[in-house]
């Protein structure tokens, strides 16, 4: 009987000590690193309360330490070089990389670019010393693969011309040096912008442009979908 009662409280305690690791591992399923990343996502998004879900849609995200997120403060340039904070490496326009009809080029032009971005959040202390905004050096409002059709625009030179192709082409190729070859991380965050159709600056934030569902998918289109498509299964943002 003794024996009895001793083999019950030692299963109980095993039942309830294994129950007590998979309510842990359960709640710190978005930091196993070797969980799937969907899964990390859903599981952190599902602790966040509305609010902070909401301040996390910002340009200048504040930390929530509670969950262990640092600040964020994205929304940084890197068209042919990166723009800030600090001094780094100038490149061609845009315009003028385009102009050497070489993506490989490109490509290895962006690697420098992305090189310098995570040398400089390094520099950064993990970019716990980012202190402006508009600054973060792990993602980049770039490359612009907008249609270079009215010089009026006055960014052209942010673009690679006004061919779909060419565009589509070397897009690819910068999208491809700033996030890096690592099959599960991202070594930059590239945004291609801005989709789509943008070519006015006055007024971009309010205006309705009237364009044929021809112009769009034959013209406006392509190279945005060339992008996505030249990085295969990697995920990565289109600006608006």
């Amino acid at each position: 009987m003794i024996m009895m009662k001793r083999y019950k409280k030692i299963l109980l305690t095993g039942v309830l000590s294994a129950l007590s690791c998979s309510f842990v591992h359960a709640q710190e399923l978005y930091k196993n690193e070797n969980a799937p990343v969907h899964e990390r996502v859903m599981d952190l998004i599902s602790r966040l309360t509305v609010e902070e879900k909401i301040s996390l849609l910002r340009a200048t995200s504040p930390g929530i330490p509670r969950l262990g997120i640092d600040k964020y403060y994205h929304g940084n340039e890197a068209l042919h070089g990166v723009v800030r904070p600090g001094r780094f490496t100038v490149f061609p326009q845009a315009i003028g990389l385009a102009a050497t009809w070489n993506p490989e080029l490109q490509k290895r032009v962006a690697t420098v670019i992305s090189d310098e971005a995570r040398a400089r959040w390094n520099e950064l202390d993990q970019g716990r010393e980012q202190k402006e905004q508009f600054s973060d050096v792990l993602t980049f409002w770039s490359p612009t693969v907008n249609m270079a059709r009215d010089p009026r625009w006055g960014r052209t030179p942010e673009t690679y011309g006004e061919d779909p192709f060419l565009s589509g082409i070397m897009g690819t190729a910068f999208v491809n040096g700033l996030q890096g070859d690592d099959p599960h991380y991202l070594k930059i965050v590239s945004t291609p912008k801005h989709f789509a159709a943008n070519n006015e600056e006055h007024n971009r934030f309010v205006c309705n442009p009237q364009i044929s569902e021809k112009q769009l998918r034959e013209y406006y289109f392509p190279a945005f979908e060339n992008v996505c498509e030249g990085r295969k299964s990697r995920f990565h943002h289109v600006r608006l």
